[in-house]
């Protein structure tokens, strides 16, 4: 699979170029990236990327080798930041972390306990259903 851009009165822009890894989901992080997960040669290990569709740099946002990312949405009320659900704590469990786009700084929002499991967020970024 290959990621295209269609503006208006324009020729479609190919953004990716992809021959031997999986893309598998994309989604718009602000108006000028695009998010999608690849994983490495079929591994299912899901990481982040994002490419300016301007420029069309390419910014692999979760590096992390044998991790997947899963669940990835925007923040409403805060432009530029985005939540995400990442296994590298513990390979068993994904834990919500926050990323902050323009610093790439990754920010984990919830710690797992015995009695307590992952959070859902609505649209704003708050955790709206927390499970036991």
């Amino acid at each position: 699979m290959q990621l295209f851009l269609k503006m208006d009165g324009q020729q479609d822009k190919q953004l990716t170029q992809v021959t031997s890894q999986n893309l598998d989901g994309y989604l718009w992080l602000d108006d000028a990236h695009l998010g999608y997960y690849q994983d490495n040669d079929g591994d299912e290990n899901y990481q982040l990327n994002m490419i300016n569709i301007h420029s069309g740099k390419i910014t692999n946002l979760t590096p992390f080798p044998s991790t997947r990312v899963a669940g990835v949405q925007r923040i409403k009320n805060k432009p530029g930041k985005i939540i995400f659900y990442m296994n590298k704590q513990d390979k068993r469990y994904f834990y919500p972390y926050s990323l902050d786009i323009n610093t790439k700084r990754i920010t984990p929002e919830f710690a797992r306990s015995d009695s307590l499991w992952g959070p859902i967020y609505d649209q704003d970024g708050f955790a709206r259903i927390k499970s036991r």
